[in-house]
C-alpha cells in the first residue's frame, strides 16, 4: 500500500510507480513511471540510502478537471 500524503489516503502501488499525480480538485490518482525519478532511486541504494518515501507527489488538475475549469 501506499500513501497518498495530500489526501491522507491509500492506494495500491504498482512496482513501477516513480510519480504519483494527485488531482487536487476530484482527488483522482495516476501512478506513473518516470524513468527520469527512477535515477534518484537508484542513486540513493547505490548510495546505500534507504528512501522512507516514494513516489514524488505533484498536485494539480485533471484533464476531466481542467477542461470544466476552463468553461
Amino acid at each position: 500500500m501506499l500513501r497518498i500524503e495530500m489526501l491522507g489516503a491509500y492506494v495500491t502501488r504498482p512496482p513501477t510507480a516513480d510519480l504519483c499525480l494527485v488531482c487536487l480538485e476530484c482527488h483522482a490518482v495516476q501512478l506513473i513511471e518516470n524513468p527520469a525519478l527512477r535515477v534518484i532511486y537508484t542513486d540513493a541504494i547505490g548510495r546505500r540510502f534507504r528512501l522512507a518515501a516514494t513516489p514524488v507527489e505533484a498536485g494539480g488538475l485533471c484533464a476531466t478537471c481542467a477542461d470544466a475549469a476552463s468553461v
